[in-house]
């Protein structure tokens, strides 16, 4: 999965800038992820501090993640998933290096010259419980849709947070929500309805295997999600635990908006998420970003 706010015609930088993610689901109860997300003050021209805006700022993580799988008596499905994620902010994030070498080498953007600012290096560990309800099943034939709600709560020393949401989706031959993972992939994820680099992706071919058995090797859906969150801790805006922070408000209160289409063919899956999410200090602005999506089956 690849975040970016570039996405989908050339937005400048600025709050969340870009994130990468890969997982690799071995079965369908266990996920390894490993990705990197990037943040960035407004101003990529300042060399100095900028006062009140974010600092610049990225974490490098890889994680690990169990999730089940169980049918309801009255229809639907819960699925429940706890992981643990572990990275580095600061120099350890290497988040300079990439994103100067895609704006100065690549010719993507702005030379971005306040990177000597960004955050102190730091080590992050963080766990993470999540718990999706499939519910309320529609639609006739091939055409249906259902329902998913989504609750989340992350501990750790990069973010500590509770997250309430859901997710409503309808296409052709619609893919199984779960399918032994998550329901699509997040995401980044994240169909998150949040980013992926803070609602892992689960099963990266989530629906897939039990899928393709339905004669049609094609399904295409969309989705709508919102979800709301309380944030106690964000190492991105706070700083760090124990130094001195940026001088910066944390809003501990916001929300994520997000549109998606998806299309699968036989084992492989593309697709593309924007989400828009309010401002996360005092002061800031909201910010928006898209994702593209790109998720296969090996083997079965």
């Amino acid at each position: 999965t690849a975040e970016n706010d570039w996405f989908p015609v050339g937005r400048s930088d600025g709050n969340y800038t870009s994130g990468v993610a890969l997982a690799y689901s071995p079965d369908e109860t266990t996920t390894y992820e490993i990705g990197q997300e990037i943040y960035t003050p407004q101003d990529l021209d300042d060399t100095e501090r900028i006062p009140n805006d974010r600092p610049y700022a990225g974490q490098l993580w890889a994680g690990y993640a169990r999730h089940c799988v169980t049918l309801c008596r009255g229809g639907g499905a819960i699925r429940q998933q706890t992981g643990v994620r572990v990275g580095g902010v600061g120099a350890l994030s290497l988040a300079s290096e990439i994103q100067k070498f895609a704006h100065n080498d690549l010719d993507l953007g702005d030379d971005p010259r306040g990177w000597r600012h960004q955050i102190e290096t730091e080590i992050t560990v963080g766990v993470h419980h999540e718990r999706r309800h499939s519910f309320l099943g529609f639609g006739r034939g091939r055409w249906r849709g259902d329902a998913i709600g989504i609750f989340r709560a992350d501990l750790g020393t990069d973010l500590t947070r509770a997250r309430v949401g859901g997710l409503l989706r309808y296409g052709f031959n619609l893919p199984s929500a779960f399918g032994g993972g998550s329901p699509g992939t997040s995401a980044f994820g994240h169909d998150a309805t949040a980013s992926a680099l803070h609602t892992p992706i689960g099963d990266p071919a989530a629906g897939m295997r039990r899928s393709r058995t339905r004669g049609s090797p094609l399904r295409a859906y969309v989705s709508l999600g919102a979800d709301a969150y309380f944030t106690a801790y964000n190492i991105f805006i706070d700083n760090h635990l124990f130094r001195r922070g940026t001088g910066l408000s944390l809003e501990p209160l916001g929300y994520d908006l997000s549109a998606s289409v998806m299309l699968e063919w036989k084992s492989y899956r593309i697709g593309y998420r924007q989400v828009a999410r309010s401002a996360e200090f005092e002061g800031g602005s909201s910010s928006a970003f898209g994702a593209v999506v790109v998720g296969w089956s090996i083997g079965g």
